[in-house]
């Protein structure tokens, strides 16, 4: 049942794709890329910008994903406008949507969900739901976990929350 929900959640947010990414779609766009380390994606497959599926063997890489990206080891991207999912680390620049890992997710700026042991954003909003969530002071949301921090305020168990 978890399964399903996760997958249908991504499916959801791999459709709901910003508009300008849409129409900046051109011959620079790519709907797969495998990727085995940071420094270049497997061939044929580029690491321009990803309009898909973006699939981090071993570690993420660092360009624009929209849809998904699932990682073994790390998953990172400059941007990710979708759902983010791995076995160990989360990272990006800017995240719209879902961060899903057993481990860590850090987004530096969150719109949207964050769901792992440890979660970590510096400004923007949302959610984080773990067991350590961590966001600075310009973060606004709602944190639900054992131990939640927003810089400024005291570390409280179960719900925190900042508007």
């Amino acid at each position: 049942m978890k399964k399903r929900m996760m997958v249908l959640l991504c499916a959801v947010l791999v459709v709901a794709v910003p508009q300008d990414a849409a129409a900046s779609r051109s011959a620079d766009w790519f709907p797969v890329s495998i990727c085995m380390t940071m420094a270049r994606p497997m061939p044929p497959f580029q690491c321009d910008n990803v309009a898909g599926l973006s699939l981090c063997l071993l570690s993420g890489e660092n360009c624009p994903v929209y849809g998904l990206q699932a990682s073994v080891f790390t998953g990172g991207a400059e941007k990710i406008y979708g759902c983010q999912a791995g076995i160990g680390c989360n990272g990006t620049y800017e995240l719209y949507g879902l961060q899903v890992s057993p481990v860590l997710n850090l987004a530096r700026k969150l719109a949207g969900v964050q769901i792992g042991t440890v979660n970590l954003s510096d400004y923007g909003g949302g959610m984080q739901i773990g067991v350590y969530n961590h966001a600075k002071a310009d973060w606004r949301g709602v944190q639900i976990g054992i131990m939640n921090y927003i810089d400024g305020s005291l570390i409280l168990p179960l719900v925190n929350w900042r508007f």
